[in-house]
């Protein structure tokens, strides 16, 4: 819509167009294939209207976006443009060795000349097969990371990545929680957890959090991100009818400041944070005056009554923690790299996925998964296995056809026979 917005104001507007003919001649982005119908048409609108040169960085097999009107070929398209000046393709891969190209290149089933990196050697593919999906995921947290935990000097190294919400996530968390399994009591980042409230105000408080725990770790990036910080508490001032002056803003903004830095301990528990800065702040007051926001009352007091009892303030923050195991979507990978990647739930149904999307589209979501590691990728299934759909039914599902397209590539490739378990 925004973007919708501001190439219909490009295409009114002549002094706007001469400005950015002048001010720039070259757009470079990156991530193309990724880009939407929108910011499309707003690049080819760039290239032939203003006759300004872009430089156009992708890859169509790592398009994973659909819902955005994402399509593989974007990028392709501005080839057949008359301005269309080169094509440069690069084949070296600098990330992962000749194995993990030819086990990934089988998911997307394309012949590509790419050429490995050597750093880490040819790389390792490795199939685990267990008789349920709570089998694999408690011998993932009971076994696998903790042999992983001992190969890395950062647990971030470690991913495990998964489709989408539902079950496979959650009996992940299920496993982790339960310290018969987790007995080593590792930590996990879990970037993707919906148990907590989405609000505005619930995101906010998150974010406060983070900043409190970066002011103690005498983080210097922590001034750059308050006044982010600041702003949104004169927004919810605004709504609830309160309108400071200049001086009592800096009044405000030195209340905040003092609040956020007086409750940065690491030790302090989150449902302790958020009374004392709820109650500094009058959080649920001006909630209640704002008239419209009652939603999120409710959700900041379930969150403070039931959600964080006996939990860290840095578990309810938004940012990963740079010193534990990566839980996450594959979706939420792109763009990262890990020493090690695990994923769990390899069956019929999820991967490829039995929703709306097409074969095609999950062949390029699970080639981004795998392509993550830098060392090693541990696919974990079984040949049959009911698991909990997103929309509330229980399914029967096979092994991910993906499977067997890696299995069979590499089983005739004679450079590669020790890779097929």
């Amino acid at each position: 819509m925004i973007v919708e917005i501001a190439l219909n104001l490009l295409r009114k507007s002549d002094e706007i167009q001469a400005y950015l003919r002048d001010r720039f001649r070259w757009f470079v982005i990156d991530e193309y294939q990724d880009l939407g119908a929108s910011m499309h048409t707003f690049t080819t609108f760039i290239v032939d209207t203003l006759q300004v040169n872009v430089l156009a960085v992708g890859d169509p097999n790592q398009s994973i976006y659909e819902s955005n009107q994402v399509e593989e070929s974007y990028i392709s398209s501005l080839q057949s443009k008359e301005s269309f000046s080169e094509a440069i393709e690069t084949t070296k891969c600098y990330r992962f060795g000749d194995r993990l190209i030819a086990a990934s290149l089988s998911i997307i089933r394309k012949n590509l000349n790419y050429v490995g990196a050597s750093k880490y050697g040819a790389g390792e593919i490795h199939f685990h097969k267990f008789n349920t999906l709570e089998d694999q995921c408690n011998w993932v947290v009971s076994t696998l990371v903790p042999n992983l935990y001992q190969l890395t000097d950062n647990p971030s190294n470690i991913a495990i990545l998964y489709r989408q919400r539902g079950a496979i996530p959650n009996e992940i968390r299920r496993s982790i929680k339960d310290k018969s399994i987790n007995q080593d009591e590792l930590e996990y980042a879990d970037e993707r957890n919906n148990e907590l409230p989405d609000s505005p105000i619930i995101k906010w408080l998150r974010q406060c959090a983070d900043w409190s725990l970066m002011y103690h770790r005498q983080d210097t990036d922590s001034l750059n991100k308050f006044p982010e910080l600041f702003n949104s508490y004169l927004s919810l001032l605004k709504s609830a009818k309160e309108k400071p002056s200049q001086n009592d803003e800096f009044q405000l903004e030195l209340d905040l400041l003092n609040t956020l830095s007086s409750f940065s301990k690491t030790d302090i528990k989150a449902t302790e944070w958020l009374e004392e800065v709820c109650r500094a702040l009058r959080i649920q007051n001006l909630l209640r005056l704002a008239g419209n926001r009652t939603g999120e009352l409710e959700d900041l007091d379930d969150l403070i009554t039931r959600q964080t009892i006996g939990i860290k303030l840095e578990q309810i923050t938004l940012k990963t923690d740079p010193r534990k195991v990566v839980l996450t979507t594959m979706h939420s990978s792109k763009g990262r790299e890990f020493d090690y990647v695990i994923l769990p739930g390899t069956q019929n149904l999820i991967m490829p996925w039995s929703g709306p999307e097409n074969l095609d589209s999950s062949r390029r979501l699970f080639y981004v998964a795998c392509t993550r590691a830098k060392k090693a990728v541990y696919i974990i299934y079984s040949n049959s296995t009911e698991i909990l759909m997103p929309w509330g039914r229980t399914q029967i599902c096979a092994l991910s056809p993906f499977i067997s397209d890696m299995k069979s590539t590499l089983s005739r490739l004679d450079k590669f026979p020790e890779l097929v378990n």
